[in-house]
């Protein structure tokens, strides 16, 4: 697990669990009813800032058991001098490296036959449109209705309709 997702981890789980506990201490009174509170700034009273401190010491027991856990795999943890050399981010290049070799080798096995420009147009005007009505009416009815739609504009065309 590399740094980022080793903080992002500890705040959802233990941090988030400690500031409700806070929280709950500075809304409800001893018997746990809820009281009336102004707002106040994170961290900003007495009771929470000892509240913290006690927080913070019972979780050194939690921290000390996963360091120990996690230095006696020794293969895991890197040294400072290949931290210096490779960089914080290691892990972070060598996932990256990995995902981009698993990219080539699916582009690899891919069946596609390449398309060229002639081929195209041949294949597109040998296809009838099917979602524009007007463009495949032969030009003897674009004709009709076109002289049916100047008759209908004139006043003659509405004076012979009977009105009921």
């Amino acid at each position: 697990m590399d740094q980022a997702d080793a903080r992002q981890f500890y705040v959802n789980t233990e941090e988030y669990e400690n500031r409700e506990k806070r929280r709950r201490a500075e809304w409800y009174n001893a018997d746990g009813e809820l009281q009336a509170t102004k707002r106040r700034k994170h961290n900003h009273t007495l009771n929470q800032v000892l509240m913290i401190g006690e927080q913070l010491s019972d979780s050194v027991n939690t921290f000390m058991g996963r360091a120990t856990d996690l230095l006696s795999r020794q293969n895991k943890i890197p040294s400072i001098y290949r931290i210096q050399t490779k960089g914080r981010r290691v892990q972070d290049k060598t996932n990256l490296a990995m995902h981009m070799e698993a990219a080539q080798e699916a582009a690899g096995r891919l069946r596609r036959e390449v398309e060229s420009v002639e081929s195209l147009q041949v294949e597109a005007a040998s296809l009838q449109l099917q979602n524009y009505s007007r463009l495949n009416q032969k030009d003897e009815d674009i004709e009709a209705k076109q002289k049916e739609l100047l008759q209908i504009t004139k006043k003659a065309h509405w004076d012979s309709i009977p009105t009921p």
